[in-house]
């Protein structure tokens, strides 16, 4: 083997994974936040993250087919065997992605006024199927029992917070004119 195949070969490894590095560290810094996020935002970000790494795979893919063609087979050889990389990170993020999508637990009542903690899946439940829109604050309080903490705006405005036991994820419950408006899981950042 020659001097020219193996620097081929390094050369075309080396930029590829600098390419990879460099595209991964705008990501991060594009999706990096101190203020923390929703559960609606993480599984977004997870869909992100799968979409960059598989088509950085399909690139790195691309690439080295375009070098093989042209007969230059360690430069191929070096951009495909630095493709696989994002491949397997695309295989993780679908992973990810789709073992967080059907994991909910029915919401029991019983359970729930029960616990100090509310169970993380009942809430996840509560919030996906959008059950609490519209109803009113003393409905509320009978499905959900009394909130943790409560964080009054205004008069009219407050936000009901129940603490669950998964990670510091938080639920809240917005209430406008003691009405229902929206809800969401929260994971508190840094900054909060």
């Amino acid at each position: 083997m020659s001097a020219k195949k193996i620097l081929s070969f390094l050369g075309s490894a080396l930029v590829s994974v600098l390419a990879i590095y460099l595209a991964f560290a705008f990501l991060i810094i594009m999706t990096f936040s101190l203020r923390g996020q929703t559960l609606h935002e993480v599984e977004n970000e997870k869909l992100l993250f799968l979409a960059f790494w598989t088509l950085l795979a399909v690139i790195g893919g691309f690439v080295a087919f375009l070098f093989w063609r042209k007969k230059k087979n360690y430069s191929a050889s070096g951009v495909g065997i630095v493709a696989v990389f994002p491949l397997f990170g695309a295989l993780l993020m679908a992973y990810k992605s789709l073992s967080s999508i059907p994991m909910t637990d029915d919401f029991v009542a019983e359970v729930w006024g029960k616990s100090d903690v509310k169970p993380f899946l009942m809430a996840k439940d509560v919030v996906k199927s959008n059950v609490l829109l519209g109803k009113t604050e003393d409905e509320l309080l009978a499905i959900l029992t009394d909130p943790t903490d409560i964080i009054e705006r205004s008069y009219s405005e407050s936000t009901f917070i129940y603490q669950t036991d998964s990670s510091s994820w938080i639920m809240r419950v917005n209430l406008a004119n003691h009405q229902v408006q929206s809800s969401d899981l929260y994971h508190p950042g840094l900054s909060n």
